[in-house]
């Protein structure tokens, strides 16, 4: 692992995504923003997704779907880190929920919701 984290920073890699606490450590040695991607299907997925941040101290996590983030308020809100979160995000309401949820930004596939960000 530590080779691929030696390439990684010879090339100049900003940023890492990953799911796993594994990974986040290192990057964060290596001055790499870390953000930890948590797909929270069921409260099991919640529950090991508080659990992967809170070992791997990321800089922010990531909830998928964005509905997840939605329903998931309450679980996160002593969570320590940034959120942020995107998928199924069709319409400028979907846009203003997740963010009224407490996450920071909304990633969407939809070049024209992307300035919602900024309101």
């Amino acid at each position: 692992m530590k080779l691929a984290w030696n390439v990684l920073q010879s090339c100049a890699v900003s940023r890492e995504w990953c799911h796993l606490a594994k990974p986040a450590k290192p990057a964060k040695r290596l001055k790499l923003l870390s953000i930890v991607r948590l797909f929270l299907s069921d409260i099991r997925a919640v529950e090991r997704g508080l659990s992967v941040a809170n070992r791997s101290r990321p800089d922010a996590i990531e909830i998928l779907p964005a509905v997840a983030a939605v329903k998931t308020t309450g679980d996160f809100q002593h969570c320590p880190f940034p959120r942020i979160t995107g998928g199924l995000c069709r319409t400028e309401g979907d846009i203003r929920e997740a963010l009224a949820s407490g996450c920071q930004a909304v990633t969407s596939t939809l070049a024209r919701l992307w300035e919602l960000n900024k309101a």
